[in-house]
C-alpha cells in the first residue's frame, strides 16, 4: 500500500489549462490530458478525475506517444485551446473546446454537451495517440462498446457519453479506447466526446460541422471580450481572469462557482482539501464588482437574480453557499477509492461548511446589490423583500460568533471581517433606500450600524498589537481586515489601518505573498499556501490609499503566481513557486480584477 507523501506523477497544478461552455469546466495537461472534467455541469460527478488519481481517475489524452516538446496557447479572447507537439518524426497540434447549444448554430439538433478535439498534422510524418478512459463514479464501472459507425458508447444510469473519432487502428481496451496513426503533413484528424442525460442520444458528424462550431465558439467568445473596459498594463491577464469568471458562470442560472476542481490540496500530502464547485455567497460582492467594473452588466444582473433567487428558501438567513441550482443539501462526504492529488486524501465531495454561520455573507450579498443598484439596476417586490429581511437578520444576529469567512471547523469566534460586513450590510440597504425605496425600519438599521461600527472599532483593534486582529479579543492577524476600507467603514490612510497594513506585512507576507493567518489558528498544525486573493487585496489596499504605483509593482509581482495562460489557483507557495488549492479559482481571478482596477492606468 502506497503511503501519504507527495507523488512526481502528478503534473503540477499549473500544468493545466481549463476549458469551457458556461456549465461544463474541463482542465486539459501540459501533454495533451484532460485529466478532470465533470458532466453535466461543474459540480456534477467526474468523468474523468485523473487529476485526482493519475491510476484509477480515468483520463482523455491525445499525444504523441513518446518524447515530445509541447506548446500551448489560448486562441486570443476564448478558452479555446490549442498546444503543438514537436516530436522527433514530425509535429502536430491539437485544438480543444468545449461546444454548448447556448451558442450553438440555428436548426441544428445537437448534443447537451460536446467536447471537440481537433488535430492538424503541421510537418513530417507525427505519430499521433488517443488514448480515452472514462470512470464515472459508479459502482460497477462501465465500459465503451462499439456503436459501429455511430462511434463508441458509455451508458451509466440516465447518462450518456458517445466517443466519436475517425483517428486511425481504434480498439477498446480494458473497458476504454485507444487509437494511433501516423500522419502525412497537412493531414486532419478529429475526435469528439458528447454526453447527454435522460433524452434521446444526438450522434454529432465529424468532420465541417465541428470546423464550425470552432469558428462560432471563437466569435462569440471574442464578441463577449471585446466589451472589457479595462485599458491597463495588465489587459491579458485582466482578460483571462474575465473568462475564467465567465467559465465559472452557469448560463442557465447565472451563478457563479467558487473554483473548477475538488479536493486539490492547499499543501501537499494535507487534508485541506475542500469541494469549491459552489457559490459561496462571501465571494458575490467581489465577483460582481469584476464584472460590473469590467462592463458585463448582463452577468452581474443574472448572478444577483440568482443570488435572490437561491437564497428564497432560507430568507431571513442566508447559508455561506449553494450549488448553482440554489440547492444546500450539499453533505460532505469522503470518496473512496481515489487517492487524492499527489497522494493528498482525502478527497471529498460536498462541503459541509452549507451549515456553518457565516455572518460576512450578508454583506456580501448587499454590497453586490448596492453595486447593481448604483449602476442602474432595480429588484421586484420579492427581492426587496428578501433584502429587508437580510437587514433585520442583521440587526439581530450581528452581535453573535460565528465561523468566520475563512469557516474555520472549531469555536466560533465574534470575527472582526464579519462584525465589519455586517456594518457594510446595514450601510448598504441605508444607501440602496436613498435611491429605490427599501426600508420600513430604517432608524433601527442607522442605529444597529453605528453600534456596529463602534464595536469594531474599539473591541477589534488591538493597541498592544497596533492592529485590528482576527477576531474581538484575540491576538492573531488575519489578512481579512485589509477589506476594511473597501467597504468604507475606515479610511485607507487612518493610522490604524496602515498600523494593521505594517503588521501584516511582517507577520502573514512574504513579498508581495499574504497568508491568511498564522499557522495553527484555525486548529490544524500543517501548513498551507500563501492566499492569492489576501495578496490581491492588499494590492488594493494600496491603491485605495493612493499608493497606485506601489499598488501595480506589486500586482505584477503576484502575477509570477499565475501559469504561462495567466491562469490561478487559491494559493501559492513562494518558496517552492507551487500552486495549491483548487483551480482556476474564481476568488484569486476576481480579486486581481478589483485591484487592477482599483490600480488604475497611469504613475500616480
Amino acid at each position: 500500500m502506497r503511503g501519504p507523501g507527495p507523488d512526481q506523477s502528478y503534473p503540477p497544478i499549473s500544468d493545466y489549462a481549463a476549458i469551457g461552455n458556461l456549465q461544463a469546466c474541463a482542465l486539459v495537461s501540459r501533454e495533451g490530458s484532460i485529466d478532470w472534467l465533470c458532466l453535466p455541469n461543474i459540480s456534477d460527478p467526474p468523468l474523468f478525475a485523473g487529476l485526482l488519481d493519475h491510476l484509477a481517475g480515468g483520463h482523455f489524452r491525445i499525444h504523441a506517444g513518446g518524447k515530445a516538446v509541447t506548446r500551448r496557447s489560448f486562441e486570443a479572447g476564448t478558452p479555446v485551446l490549442r498546444t503543438s507537439f514537436d516530436a522527433q518524426d514530425g509535429s502536430f497540434t491539437v485544438t480543444d473546446f468545449i461546444h454548448s447549444p447556448v451558442k450553438g448554430l440555428a436548426g441544428r439538433i445537437e448534443p447537451e454537451r460536446q467536447l471537440i478535439r481537433l488535430v492538424e498534422a503541421t510537418e513530417g510524418r507525427p505519430v499521433v495517440r488517443l488514448d480515452c478512459q472514462p470512470r464515472p463514479p459508479t459502482r460497477k464501472r462501465p465500459k465503451l462498446q462499439t456503436r459501429g459507425k455511430m462511434g463508441w458508447a458509455c451508458q451509466y444510469g440516465a447518462d450518456v457519453v458517445l466517443l466519436q473519432t475517425d483517428i486511425a487502428n481504434a480498439e477498446v481496451t480494458d473497458g476504454g479506447l485507444t487509437a494511433n496513426e501516423r500522419l502525412e503533413a497537412g493531414a486532419t484528424r478529429q475526435a469528439s466526446l458528447s454526453f447527454c442525460r435522460r433524452d434521446a442520444g444526438v450522434i454529432p458528424p465529424l468532420g465541417a460541422e465541428n470546423l464550425e462550431k470552432l469558428e462560432t465558439t471563437i466569435d462569440w467568445w471574442r464578441r463577449w471580450t471585446e466589451r472589457i473596459t479595462y485599458r491597463g498594463p495588465f489587459r491579458e491577464a485582466v482578460e483571462r481572469s474575465l473568462i475564467v469568471l465567465r467559465l465559472l458562470t452557469s448560463g442557465e442560472t447565472g451563478a457563479v462557482a467558487a473554483a473548477g476542481t475538488t479536493s486539490l490540496p492547499e499543501w501537499i500530502g494535507g487534508s485541506r482539501n475542500w469541494d469549491y464547485r459552489y457559490c459561496w455567497m462571501r465571494d458575490a460582492h467581489l465577483v460582481l464588482a469584476a464584472f460590473m467594473q469590467a462592463g458585463f452588466d448582463f452577468e452581474a444582473k443574472h448572478y444577483l437574480h440568482w443570488l435572490m433567487h437561491a437564497t428564497q428558501r432560507d430568507q431571513p438567513g442566508l447559508r455561506p453557499l449553494y450549488d448553482i441550482h440554489g440547492r444546500s443539501d450539499l453533505k460532505e462526504k469522503v470518496v473512496s477509492g481515489l487517492e487524492g492529488y499527489r497522494r493528498s486524501a482525502p478527497v471529498r465531495t460536498g462541503n459541509n461548511a452549507k451549515d456553518q454561520l457565516q455572518l460576512d455573507s450578508y454583506g456580501s450579498v448587499v454590497l453586490a446589490a448596492r453595486e447593481f443598484v448604483a449602476n442602474g439596476g432595480e429588484f421586484d417586490a420579492s427581492e426587496a423583500s428578501r433584502l429587508r429581511g437580510f437587514g433585520r437578520t442583521v440587526c439581530e444576529m450581528w452581535d453573535r460568533p460565528d465561523n468566520g469567512i475563512w469557516e474555520i471547523r472549531g469555536r466560533r469566534m465574534h470575527h472582526v471581517y464579519s462584525k465589519a460586513m455586517c456594518w457594510a450590510a446595514l450601510d448598504g440597504l441605508l444607501e440602496i433606500d436613498r435611491t429605490v425605496p427599501l426600508l420600513h425600519d430604517r432608524l433601527r438599521f442607522e442605529e444597529e450600524r453605528r453600534r456596529i461600527k463602534d464595536a469594531v472599532l474599539e473591541h477589534g483593534w488591538n493597541a498592544q498589537r497596533g492592529a485590528f486582529t482576527g477576531a474581538f479579543g484575540h491576538e492573531h492577524l488575519d489578512a481579512s481586515v485589509l477589506l476594511l476600507p473597501r467597504i468604507g467603514l475606515i479610511a485607507a490612510d487612518d493610522p490604524r489601518m496602515c498600523s494593521t497594513f505594517d503588521r501584516i506585512e511582517d507577520e502573514l507576507a512574504q513579498g508581495p505573498f499574504v497568508w491568511r493567518y498564522a499557522r495553527g489558528v484555525d486548529g490544524m498544525e500543517e501548513p498551507e499556501g500563501s492566499f492569492l486573493a489576501c495578496g490581491f487585496w492588499a494590492c488594493e489596499y494600496l491603491a485605495l490609499r493612493g499608493e497606485k504605483a506601489a499598488a501595480r509593482r506589486r500586482i505584477a509581482a503576484l502575477l509570477e503566481a499565475a501559469n504561462d495562460l495567466w491562469l490561478m489557483a487559491e494559493e501559492y507557495d513562494p518558496a517552492s513557486h507551487t500552486m495549491l488549492g483548487n483551480f482556476p479559482q474564481g476568488l484569486s481571478h476576481a480579486a486581481f480584477v478589483d485591484a487592477a482596477y482599483a490600480a488604475g492606468e497611469g504613475e500616480a
